[in-house]
C-alpha cells in the first residue's frame, strides 16, 4: 500500500455525508481533488492514474464533478512532462523549478490541463481564479501573486480567445 493509499484511507471520514463538499461547488471539488492527486504523484511518484482511481471510489462521499476529474488526470497523465517544459519558462535562476514547492507545482500543472481541456466558454480569468482559490490553503501572500503572474501568462497563451 503506497503512501498515498494510507492517506487516502485515513482521510475517507472527513467526509460524511453531512460535509460532503468542502467548497460548496461540484467543479472547483474537482479541481482541488486534481490538484491534490498531482501532488501525491510529484511527492510519491505513483501513476496518476492509479492515484485517480483511488480518488474516484473514495469520492463516492464527495460530491465533485467525477467526469471533470478524470477530464482533468487524464490530461496530467498523458501531458506533465510537456507541462514542466511549458512552466519551466517561469523559472528565475535564483528560484529553478526543481526548488518550487510540490504543491505550487500540482496547482500550475493543473491548471495548464484546465486551460487546455475546460469548456471553451470558460475564461482563462476563472480558471486562475479557482486554482488560487485552492492555493490560498498553503501559500504566503508573496506565492499567490507569484502563481497568480505564471498562471496569467500562461493563461493568455492557451486561452487567448476564452
Amino acid at each position: 500500500m503506497s503512501l498515498f493509499d494510507k492517506a487516502a484511507a485515513e482521510r475517507e471520514d472527513q467526509f460524511p455525508e453531512h460535509n460532503d463538499q468542502l467548497t460548496g461547488h461540484r467543479r472547483r471539488e474537482a479541481r482541488f481533488a486534481a490538484a491534490q492527486l498531482t501532488y501525491a504523484h510529484l511527492l510519491t511518484g505513483d501513476a496518476l492514474a492509479e492515484l485517480a482511481t483511488t480518488e474516484l471510489e473514495l469520492g463516492k462521499k464527495r460530491k465533485f464533478d467525477k467526469k471533470y476529474l478524470s477530464l482533468l488526470t487524464e490530461a496530467l497523465a498523458t501531458n506533465l512532462e510537456r507541462y514542466e517544459v511549458l512552466l519551466s519558462r517561469f523559472e528565475k535562476e535564483e528560484w529553478p523549478l526543481d526548488r518550487w514547492e510540490l504543491m505550487h507545482k500540482a496547482v500550475c500543472y493543473t491548471a495548464i490541463a484546465d486551460f487546455e481541456h475546460a469548456p471553451e466558454d470558460v475564461n482563462a480569468g476563472i480558471i486562475i481564479s479557482e486554482y488560487l482559490a485552492i492555493a490560498e490553503g498553503f501559500a504566503t501572500p508573496e506565492q499567490i501573486a507569484f502563481l497568480n503572474a505564471v498562471l496569467d501568462a500562461i493563461g493568455k497563451e492557451l486561452r487567448p480567445a476564452a
